[in-house]
């Protein structure tokens, strides 16, 4: 287990810092050996920072990259079909307050608002995060058959809660040295 003294914490932040900058300080290492040859490192030690650094530049960026395009959705359903899986939908749910936190990253049910349930539907059902006034009144709709179906009306307006949105959030990465993977390895 980890500590949770201040000395552990202290410990554990400076260790990720540590592992942090073995990629920067290898791609600077091998950026610079063309300008220092006399000061470099053995040719076995040597291939370390140049690992990180290709593994940095050639699979790293390039995933990166790849990973934050848009996705390729389906074409949406017809507007009878989508109002018809939205009953379907709503009749399975059981618990309506945790089916709401839930969508929205367990925030609290103040928070959310018929903006944001809209926000959330036009993800759901017409695979798009930007508002079209075209699509107002079918939301609203949308809005409308929930609030019926959990015997409740939602405030009008738009709360703090962001709701789950696979497709559209952004894919957050963060880079890990080869190192780090050698340690996290599990005994085989």
């Amino acid at each position: 287990m980890i500590g949770t003294s201040t000395s552990d914490y202290v410990l554990i932040r400076t260790s990720i810092t540590l592992l942090r900058a073995i990629t920067p300080l290898s791609i600077l290492y091998v950026a610079l050996i063309p300008f220092v040859p006399r000061h470099r490192l053995p040719r076995v030690v040597e291939a370390w920072p140049i690992a990180e650094a290709a593994f940095y530049l050639l699979f790293y960026l390039p995933r990166k990259h790849f990973l934050q395009r848009p996705a390729e959705h389906p074409p949406p359903l017809e507007r009878d079909e989508r109002r018809q899986l939205l009953q379907r939908c709503l009749e399975e749910v059981h618990d309506p307050d945790r089916y709401l936190s839930k969508w929205f990253l367990d925030a609290p049910l103040s928070e959310i608002k018929k903006e944001n349930v809209k926000a959330f539907f036009r993800w759901v059902f017409l695979n798009t995060g930007v508002s079209h006034p075209d699509d107002d009144e079918e939301l609203e709709g949308y809005v409308q058959q929930m609030e019926e179906a959990f015997g409740r009306k939602l405030e009008d307006g738009r709360g703090s809660a962001r709701p789950l949105t696979l497709t559209l959030d952004r894919v957050k990465m963060v880079h890990r040295s080869l190192l780090w993977y050698q340690v996290s390895l599990p005994d085989i």
